[in-house]
C-alpha cells in the first residue's frame, strides 16, 4: 500500500457558508450513528463537532452579499464548494438559515438526550436551555430540561418546564409523565 497523493482538508475557517453548512450536517449524521450504536461521549463531541461547524451570521450575510441578494434560500446542505471566495459564490448552494438553525437545535437536544443517558443531568440542562435559546417554547427541550431538574429534585423548577411542555404540545404523552413522575417523588 502506498500513499501517493494526500490533500489536508481545509479548516473550519477556511469554508465558504456552503461548506459549513455541509459539514455541519455530516457531523450530526455521525453523531446519530454514533448514539444509535449507543456510544453516548462519541455522539456528544459529534453533535458539538456539527455546532462548530454552522455557518455564522457573518458568513451568511457574505453569502447574501456576494450573490447581491435580501435573503438565502435553499437548503441543500450537501453541497461542497473549493475554497470559494465572493466571485464564486453563485457557483454554490445558497444556506437556509432556518435549516442551520435546526440542525443547531436537533444537535443541542440530541446532546441533552446523550447527557440523559449518561445520568448529567446539569449538562442536560445545559443544553436544553441553549436549545430554548434557538426555539422558545419548544416542547422537547422544556420536557428533557424539566426531566433533568426532576433528577436533581429542583421540583419547582421541573414543575415549570413540564407545565410549559404540555402547553406547547398538549398532545404529547411525555410531559404529562414527567408530572405524573414529579407528582409521585414529591410524595
Amino acid at each position: 500500500l502506498e500513499l501517493t497523493d494526500f490533500k489536508k482538508a481545509k479548516d473550519v475557517w477556511e469554508m465558504s457558508a456552503a461548506e459549513r453548512a455541509a459539514s455541519q450536517l455530516r457531523k450530526k449524521q455521525q453523531g446519530n450513528a454514533a448514539f444509535a450504536r449507543r456510544q453516548y461521549e462519541k455522539a456528544i463531541r459529534l453533535y458539538e463537532a456539527s455546532n462548530t461547524r454552522a455557518p455564522t451570521e457573518e458568513d451568511l450575510e457574505t453569502q447574501v452579499g456576494a450573490r447581491g441578494g435580501t435573503g438565502v434560500t435553499g437548503a441543500d446542505a450537501s453541497g461542497g464548494g473549493s475554497g470559494a471566495d465572493a466571485s464564486e459564490a453563485d457557483d454554490l448552494p445558497a444556506v437556509d438559515r432556518e435549516a442551520v438553525k435546526q440542525i443547531r437545535l436537533a444537535c443541542f437536544l440530541n446532546m441533552a438526550a446523550c447527557h440523559l443517558k449518561l445520568e448529567q443531568p446539569s449538562k442536560v440542562i445545559s443544553c436544553c436551555t441553549s436549545a430554548l435559546d434557538l426555539a422558545p417554547n419548544h416542547a422537547k427541550a422544556l420536557y428533557r430540561r424539566g426531566q433533568a431538574y426532576l433528577v436533581l429534585a429542583d421540583f419547582e423548577a421541573a414543575k415549570v418546564d413540564l407545565m410549559a411542555a404540555v402547553r406547547a404540545d398538549p398532545t404529547s404523552k411525555e410531559p404529562r409523565q414527567g408530572l405524573e413522575d414529579l407528582k409521585a417523588a414529591q410524595a
